[in-house]
């Protein structure tokens, strides 16, 4: 990639995505808030390949990554895997991912802000080979995803 195309994705796309989370941040200081809790969300593929730590390996349907312990409190981390387990997903800690750019960024838990990142497994609202969504199968996971999610939120206020 030439520096140029570099500089114009840089400009056109990371900037602003960070501009803007700042932004969120900021604003939910000036309403009050001490403590902000940000679910970082991806997908990734099923199985390792040959660049990643875990090539061959089947993986967990959802990978909770928070920096080994550094982006956000143990009880945010504790909260948010067990969600996940309560809708039934199997959930992996900290591998294949220990958390990327925005946990690094964005996760302080000593200044209040707690950021983990949520790695979703792609066969579980996709048919990888092909790359096709599969509208039953990502039906399945939304409504479990509403739970969990719905599960972190009722459950926030009783975080120290």
């Amino acid at each position: 990639m030439s520096m140029e195309l570099h500089n114009q994705l840089v400009n056109k796309y990371f900037q602003p995505f960070h501009d803007q989370v700042k932004r969120i941040y900021a604003d939910y200081r000036k309403q009050g808030a001490s403590q902000v809790y940000h679910l970082d969300a991806h997908s990734m593929p099923s199985k390792g390949n040959n660049t990643h730590k875990d090539p061959g390996q089947i993986r967990a349907d959802i990978v909770v990554s928070d920096q080994e312990g550094k982006s956000c409190s143990t009880e945010f981390k504790d909260l948010v895997i067990k969600a996940y387990e309560n809708t039934g997903l199997k959930v992996g800690y900290n591998w294949p991912y220990l958390g990327g750019r925005v946990t690094q960024t964005y996760g302080k838990p000593e200044l209040g802000q707690h950021t983990i990142q949520v790695e979703i497994k792609r066969s579980l609202y996709m048919d990888e080979e092909n790359k096709q969504w599969v509208a039953k199968k990502a039906q399945a996971l939304c409504d479990k995803l509403d739970r969990a999610v719905k599960h972190i939120v009722r459950k926030l206020p009783d975080l120290k």
